[in-house]
């Protein structure tokens, strides 16, 4: 039985990272794509190396170093609307969303190439979900709309 989990442990793996990715993507907060990138991590060193217990502790130690150091410096980021840019007006067409902010208001924060922003998402078809990729329409300096 462990021959076989470590023979097949590539596609443990990705099964992992995809469970992770889909539990993310209908989460307000961002926690699961930590675990999803660790759990692809430990698939790529798999395809070396058949020591499952390696690979767990890859996945482990990845984990950690992701939540604790990473996930700051990305909710700090998100938090105080980073720019990269620092004119009024950003020049993006599009954006994706990562964050649901407000959802009465339907405001989203956003990333772009040219920062994080909060965008007003207006559609009359369905309501936005994380890692949408959404078309920049309006931008007043302040808040973006996207549809």
């Amino acid at each position: 039985m462990i021959y076989l989990i470590e023979r097949f442990s590539f596609i443990i793996w990705f099964l992992v990272f995809f469970l992770c990715f889909l539990i993310e993507t209908k989460r307000k907060d961002i926690l699961f794509i930590y675990f999803s990138i660790s759990s692809l991590l430990s698939g790529i060193y798999s395809l070396f190396v058949n020591n499952i217990e390696i690979q767990i502790v890859i996945f482990i130690i990845s984990s950690l170093i992701f939540i604790t150091f990473i996930k700051l410096i990305i909710d700090k980021a998100i938090e105080y609307n980073f720019k990269f840019k620092h004119e009024k007006y950003m020049e993006d067409r599009f954006c994706m969303i990562i964050r649901e902010e407000n959802k009465e208001l339907d405001l989203y924060k956003v990333i772009t190439k040219s920062g994080i922003y909060k965008a007003k998402y207006i559609s009359n078809m369905k309501k936005a979900r994380k890692f949408q990729i959404c078309d920049i329409i309006y931008d007043d300096g302040n808040v973006i709309i996207i549809k």
